[in-house]
């Protein structure tokens, strides 16, 4: 079978190489109805096994090497210790003296445990105390009952010193009789290389652990018959040398596959067999680095429908997995959590999922898969509610092809952002989709989106939906949205996208900030005639180009208090027309339009602000709205600036009425009033600071008139009208 070379993966471990039996250890035989055993000289020379056996006659003997043979008469349970007072043979390759153990009985007698244990009684050891167990090997027909079991190579350690830190190589019997399980048989044996299991363990119904942090073991080989396994959880997590495992033909009694492989950095292929019942998968593969391809033979078949199926975080940081292979249809009472299973499989190209595949989330499936082209749903998923980041950071995808219906309601935050390679995408209209934030942002090829264009009232938020979608040129909306929140930053930055058409209401839109900051090819929107419940219009066309006439929503909300930069560089807007409601709480219209060279029209601007004295409105840098010629506020204000920049550079206004005649305006810096600049004549002076006086008496307000084309011919007196409230003219 051959494979892609990954391209956006980190190298994989290189394979392994094959276990070899240091030159200069004793000679070890594998005997039938005898157990023998390679040990270290770790220090203490300090041993303890036990022992149990059956016979009709007779009894068993440990030969510990040294010229000393102990029988052993007690059939139950019994310890028996040793200590060496030779230095047993030559110091081997590994840097130790060696001592080799046997354990034999007469010809009636059957042993059923021979067990390397906690020397901490005998003279010289301690607890945990390295036992300096090297190879173990059990004879056929020994050690073939329950007792040989749970934890029998436990490596507990304290310290750091465990207790089989030194176990390399194990042979078990051909057939065991396990009655219960082998979970945490084998957990952190560190050095521990080969394991050869039985060829027969049909009672076997638990791994779960049996080889967690065997950092060094190359390859396994469970019994074929061990078909009533019910767990694999964590089996051989932390095995970060293994290569390869072989199962039964089935898993169909196992349940939970969790954690299986979690870090087997040098595995590279795996074939599960039929797993029925499997219920978890969760971070079945994470962190397995090297792996290329995983195969399915089945996927589980629960009975029940609705049963959820949890394979999250399965593949996770697989950076060089390339392939998944499913079988073409699974179960319909299956539901899966898709949870980051593919998250970082950064060489994954392309995944088909089986007909009747149903899943309850896809959050972060597919993130940060930076080589995805192709993902391909063939079926409904009538269970699913979450599509979050999903495809986010895959910058190759080119091709979705969604599942026609999904769960009552989806969410689809920033399921494609940043998807850079991304050129159209249509949401199927049997979609209720409740919120679109950031779903599109940074999707810099996209070029047409169809949303559903029906009734979508479930939508809660736009936020920066399609910002930076810089070749947007297009994008069905639907036709209704009551729910939706907020519009900031929606389709920012989205340079060519020239027309949109929003449903009749959007009475919910708090925000619109920034909603089309940048859209320099927009030339028509069609806003809603309410947006009833909007606070805010900051930048929201700030730099639309190519914008000529724009209409905003009759009504707003009677609490939006700012329209910050709101057209500011829209150089080509000529007629703007405001709500027709008035904005009693308005405070700022700093920058609304600034550089709108071109705006010679603003209706209902006499609807901006209040029409008491509180609250003040800032409008401190309106500069260059050179083609205005005249305008009218009925708000009261901190500060006004309406000013040209230079003689060359006049502003057109020739009128400005300020109607507002409430006391305790201007409290803004000075100049607090800056029509410098401006087409004003002596006549449009006069009524602008009889205006201004009306508002009664100030202290140190300042109002600039340089420039101003009417400034030279006003008299003593018409200055008068102003200095004597306590204004300074300048100049």
């Amino acid at each position: 079978m051959a494979f892609n070379v990954p391209i956006n993966s980190i190298a994989p471990t290189p394979t392994p190489p094959d276990w070899v039996r240091p030159s200069d250890w004793p000679v070890i035989t594998d005997t039938a109805n005898e157990v023998q055993f390679l040990v270290a000289d770790t220090g203490s020379k300090a041993f303890a096994i036990q022992t149990t056996f059956t016979r009709t006659s007779g009894n068993i003997f440990i030969d510990w090497g040294d010229g000393t043979v102990d029988t052993i008469q007690i059939t139950t349970s019994t310890t028996t210790e040793h200590v060496y007072s030779t230095t047993g043979t030559n110091p081997c390759s590994r840097g130790y003296n060696t001592f080799k153990i046997r354990v034999y009985g007469d010809a009636t007698c059957v042993i059923t445990n021979a067990r390397h244990i906690s020397n901490s009684s005998v003279a010289g050891g301690g607890p945990y105390y390295n036992v300096g167990l090297l190879e173990a090997y059990f004879g056929n027909n020994t050690c073939n009952t329950a007792a040989f079991s749970s934890n029998y190579f436990l490596s507990s350690s304290t310290g750091g010193a465990a207790s089989f830190g030194l176990l390399e190589y194990v042979k078990l019997p051909t057939a065991v009789a396990y009655s219960v399980q082998m979970s945490s048989m084998f957990i952190n044996c560190n050095r521990l290389y080969k394991v050869v299991m039985p060829t027969s363990a049909s009672g076997l119904t638990s791994l779960v652990n049996a080889f967690t942090n065997c950092t060094n073991l190359r390859d396994i080989e469970i019994p074929s018959n061990a078909t009533a396994i019910t767990s694999i959880q964590q089996t051989f997590s932390g095995c970060t040398n293994l290569r390869t495992v072989l199962f039964p033909t089935t898993l169909n009694s196992c349940t939970d596959v969790s954690s299986c492989f979690g870090q087997c950095a040098s595995l590279k292929n795996v074939t599960l067999p039929s797993i029925n019942l499997v219920t978890t998968m969760n971070s079945g593969f994470t962190g397995c680095t090297s792996l290329q391809w995983v195969k399915f033979t089945s996927l589980p078949s629960p009975a029940a429908a609705g049963t959820t199926i949890d394979i999250s975080t399965c593949f996770l940081s697989c950076p060089n997995l390339q392939n998944v292979y499913f079988p073409n249809t699974c179960s319909a009472n299956a539901q899966y959590n898709l949870t980051s299973a593919f998250q970082t499989a950064s060489s994954l190209k392309t995944i088909t999922f089986p007909t009747n595949f149903n899943a309850t989330t896809m959050s972060s499936a597919f993130q940060a898969c930076s080589s995805l082209t192709n993902v391909i749903f063939k079926s409904a998923m009538p269970a699913l509610t979450v599509f979050t980041s999903c495809f986010s950071g895959c910058s190759k995808l080119t091709s979705v092809t969604l599942p026609t219906t999904v769960g009552s309601s989806i969410t689809m935050l920033t399921m494609f952002q940043d998807c850079i390679s991304l050129s159209s995408i249509t949401i199927p209209s049997g979609w209720t989709i409740t919120s679109l934030s950031s779903t599109f942002l940074n999707c810099q090829n996209l070029k047409t989106i169809v949303l559903p264009n029906n009734t979508q009232n479930s939508i809660t938020t736009m936020l920066s939906m399609c910002s930076g979608c810089i070749k947007l040129e297009s994008i069905t909306m639907p036709t209704s949205m009551n729910l939706l929140n907020t519009l900031s930053t929606a389709f920012s930055a989205c340079a060519l996208l020239q027309s949109i058409t929003f449903p009749l209401t959007l009475n919910a839109v708090t925000t619109a900030a920034n909603c089309f900051s940048g859209c320099k090819s927009l030339s028509e929107v069609t806003m809603p005639t309410s947006m009833s419940a909007c606070t805010s219009f900051n930048n929201t066309f700030s730099s639309c180009n190519s914008l000529t006439t724009l209409t905003m929503p009759a009504t707003v909300s009677a609490s939006l208090t700012t329209f910050v930069s709101a057209f500011s560089g829209c150089v080509n807007l000529k007629t703007l027309s405001l709500p027709t409601t008035r904005t009693s709480l308005l405070t700022t219209l700093t920058s609304t339009f600034s550089q709108c060279a071109s705006l010679t029209t603003i209706n209902n601007l006499d609807k901006l602000g209040s029409t008491t004295a509180t609250p003040l409105v800032t409008a401190g840098t309106n500069t260059n709205t050179n083609q205005l010629p005249a305008l009218s506020f009925s708000c009261p204000f901190s500060a006004l600036s309406l000013n040209g920049t230079s003689l060359t550079v006049m502003s057109r206004l020739n009128s400005l009425r300020l109607t507002n005649t409430s006391a305790g305006q201007w409290t803004g810096l000075s100049p607090q009033i800056n029509i410098s600049y401006t087409s004003l004549t002596t006549n449009a002076l006069n009524e602008l600071f009889a205006d201004i006086a009306a508002q009664g008496n100030v202290t140190n307000k300042t109002i600039n008139i340089t420039g101003v084309t009417g400034a030279a011919s006003l008299t003593t007196p018409e200055r008068t009208v102003l200095t004597s409230r306590g204004w300074t003219i300048t100049p």
